[in-house]
């Protein structure tokens, strides 16, 4: 069983387009694309969202990294 989540990721259609923008930019960081794509994958508002281990499996992160980076978006 595991712990109860702390936080929720519910993206508004705003938040998507600026994350896809993000991410479709050639200027942008591979570290920052690579956290845009986590949000985007760990989005409740979609059916099927992934939870963290497996988003963190998929990217080939740790699962600090994912944890990390759901923690800077809600700052």
């Amino acid at each position: 069983m595991g712990r109860k989540r702390t936080y929720k990721i519910l993206l508004s259609d705003e938040d998507k387009k600026v994350l896809h923008a993000t991410i479709n930019n050639k200027k942008t960081y591979k570290m920052t694309v690579r956290r845009c794509q986590i949000l985007l994958e760990l989005d409740e508002n979609v059916p099927g969202h992934l939870t963290q281990i497996q988003i963190a499996k998929t990217f080939g992160v740790s699962k600090s990294t994912v944890s990390n980076t759901v923690s800077v978006y809600y700052l």
